[in-house]
């Protein structure tokens, strides 16, 4: 004697385990940054000084120097740079005096060279849609843009997640570094509108600096000196980082005095008087770079009943792992 499926049963068949398990491991994350921007844990087993090596101090964010050609990654050398980005563009603008088709002609086109994975994914009985390019557009340099979160959405978001662009008309995979957009685990052929917006500039000289924030908590208080703990481990780290600035999440500015044993107490002093429940934060910065992630192949949304082809699915799958893990 057999028992048929519960509602349950039922229901439970339509849940991925593994998917909501990742969802709320995003949210937690997204939820732990919201109350504590930026805020790493000074690492107790390797030295400060070793884990954060490619990060600096700066007096200003926005005044302090920083060489943009300074230890450039090997895939900058690839890119093209514009000496002025918008003189060019109305210059580019202003040669193209060569006309084309005119509205209600009907032209033959013959296209060479069409890459197999086109067709694997190329549905029937849809339009294929040809554009001309300008001088240049076919020159790959670093795009930044203007977003602005669409009030639809609310699923917390990662930096270096696959996403898909859709920047006039080309659409395109890549890795940003500051968000990202497309759920790639959602059901075959479905597309979530995150974020919109403009192009802000093209220009591979703007600095991009990721920041973190280490965080010590006051251990004994003078007037304007202060024993802090727990933003350093140990006397060499403390050294190291000793040019850099501190301040307090209530305003105060100060810096590091000097160490004091060697299990990471250190004097400081500031502007004022500390609170006891005040925290001495120091932030640290390092400059990050756009993979090299640019895949033109991008399936439509499907709007038959059918999913794409399987194969072309394998081929892009392939090429993002390759990519991105």
């Amino acid at each position: 004697m057999s028992l048929s499926e519960g509602p349950d049963d039922k229901y439970d068949a339509t849940i991925d385990i593994e998917e909501e398990r990742r969802i709320l491991e995003k949210l937690k994350e997204a939820r732990q940054d919201e109350m504590f921007p930026d805020e790493v844990d000074t690492p107790q087993d390797t030295p400060a000084r070793v884990r954060f090596q490619k990060y600096r101090g700066l007096k200003s964010f926005r005044t302090s120097l920083w060489d943009p050609k300074e230890n450039l990654p090997a895939d900058y050398a690839r890119i093209y740079q514009f000496a002025n980005f918008r003189h060019t563009k109305k210059r580019v603008l202003a040669d193209n005096g060569e006309k084309g088709a005119l509205p209600g002609w009907f032209v033959t086109v013959h296209v060479a060279n069409v890459p197999k994975a086109f067709m694997d994914s190329y549905q029937k009985g849809t339009p294929v849609i040809l554009f001309g390019l300008l001088r240049h557009e076919q020159k790959m340099s670093v795009l930044h843009f203007l977003l602005k979160r669409h009030p639809t959405n609310h699923r917390p978001i990662r930096s270096k997640e696959r996403m898909v662009f859709h920047c006039g008309f080309r659409r395109f995979f890549g890795l940003p570094r500051i968000f990202s957009a497309h759920p790639w685990h959602q059901t075959q052929g479905c597309h979530d509108l995150v974020a919109t917006g403009n192009l802000l500039s093209v220009d591979p000289d703007r600095i991009i600096a990721k920041r973190i924030v280490l965080s010590g908590h006051p251990f004994k208080i003078n007037k304007k000196s202060v024993v802090v703990r727990y933003l350093f481990f140990n006397r060499e780290d403390i050294l190291w980082f000793k040019p850099v600035e501190l301040y307090t999440k209530w305003g105060r500015r100060g810096h590091i005095k000097e160490p004091l044993g060697t299990h990471g107490h250190m004097k400081c002093v500031f502007d004022g008087q500390l609170k006891s429940q005040d925290t001495i934060l120091m932030n640290l910065y390092k400059r990050v770079y756009p993979k090299w992630t640019y895949i033109s192949q991008v399936h439509s949304p499907d709007i038959s009943t059918q999913a794409p082809s399987s194969a072309a699915s394998s081929t892009l799958d392939t090429k993002m792992d390759e990519l991105f893990d």
